[in-house]
């Protein structure tokens, strides 16, 4: 949906921020459908709807043009995605880690978040935000399962595999099928 917000952009030429709040309510989109295929996933506004759904045991997925649009620090142009809004996120929830699920290829060996925004693989406002992350931060490639990971000492590599992350990979690849980027509070580490 969001690459249709870019086509419409680019056939239209409206603004970057028409194109930010028109992507916004894309993603929530996404969460809608992802609800209507799943009961236990429950579509969240803000923050309290967020806790409330995980302390019933269900999996929010965040609904981000309300939250995203009142925060002024959240530029609304091309730069900030749904990498840079998860990462936001994550802060705000002050959650243990984050997990990108990726469709593209990732690089192999070690990655900086400079990088993975220079090859286009998350967007530009991404490096600058994961810089100041007080968690670890994962990209993980959905196809293949190769990830990278920003460890404690802000160290990215791209060529382990996750099979740790075995009976989570399923959950992460049907939540993953449109592309959609989430946030997970979790309590396990690599």
């Amino acid at each position: 949906m969001a690459d249709t917000v870019r086509n419409l952009q680019k056939r239209w030429q409206f603004s970057d921020a028409t194109a930010h709040r028109m992507a916004l309510l894309a993603m929530e989109q996404n969460a809608h459908l992802f609800a209507d295929l799943n009961m236990d996933i429950k579509p969240c506004r803000d923050l309290q709807a967020i806790q409330q759904a995980q302390a019933m045991g269900n999996t929010p997925v965040w609904l981000p043009t309300q939250m995203a649009l009142a925060d002024e620090s959240i530029t609304q142009r091309r730069d900030v995605t749904s990498d840079s809004l998860a990462l936001w996120l994550a802060n705000q929830l002050d959650a243990e880690g984050l997990l990108l699920v990726k469709s593209c290829p990732l690089p192999r060996g070690q990655v900086s978040a400079s990088r993975l925004s220079g090859k286009n693989i998350t967007d530009k406002a991404f490096s600058a935000m994961a810089a100041s992350a007080k968690f670890p931060i994962w990209v993980m490639q959905r196809e293949r399962y190769r990830f990278s990971s920003k460890d404690r000492s802000g160290i990215w590599s791209a060529n382990r595999t996750a099979t740790s992350f075995c009976f989570f990979a399923m959950l992460v690849f049907f939540l993953a099928i449109l592309n959609q980027t989430l946030c997970f509070r979790y309590n396990w580490q690599l």
